[in-house]
């Protein structure tokens, strides 16, 4: 009777010395750790993948010509074709206008002269006109300023 319950005893003390060294042994704070990290990171990519299925969604869109349309209208100022656009300028010393209405002014560098074929053709030193393609030349380089 005393061997069985010292053979109890021993196997008890066994586990418990075993348990006590696979706890100091296994690295439960860093496990733990590494398991706040998965569920920061598990958040983070449920955000990215919310973020792409809006993306896709957007670019989809981009193939339908009513969004092109209106992105053309808005963004770049352009108008279907037969259409005529007219910009209203606020006057001098006007506080409405464009940013009354919450858009972004239209720079003076994107008005256009009213009538762009009253633009006098230079001539040549000796006299004459130039001919067609250095006419063409000269206002395929509209962006370059008289100096």
């Amino acid at each position: 009777m005393t061997s069985i319950r010292r053979a109890r005893l021993a196997f008890l003390a066994g586990l418990v010395g075993s348990l006590i060294l696979a706890a100091f042994w296994f690295p439960f704070g860093e496990l733990m750790h590494q398991r706040g990290e998965l569920a920061t990171l598990s958040g983070a990519l449920a955000a990215v993948n919310a973020k792409n299925l809006t993306l896709r969604s957007e670019a989809s869109a981009l193939g339908s010509d009513p969004v092109v349309s209106a992105l053309a209208h808005g963004d770049y100022g352009l108008v279907k074709r037969g259409d005529t656009a007219i910009v209203i300028l606020p006057g001098k010393g006007s506080s409405g206008g464009a940013g009354a209405l919450g858009l972004k002014p239209i720079p003076g560098t994107d008005l256009v002269a009213q009538d762009v074929a009253a633009v006098p053709v230079a001539t040549l030193p000796n006299g004459e006109q130039p001919g067609f393609w250095s006419r063409f030349a000269d206002r395929l380089e509209f962006w370059r300023r008289p100096g």
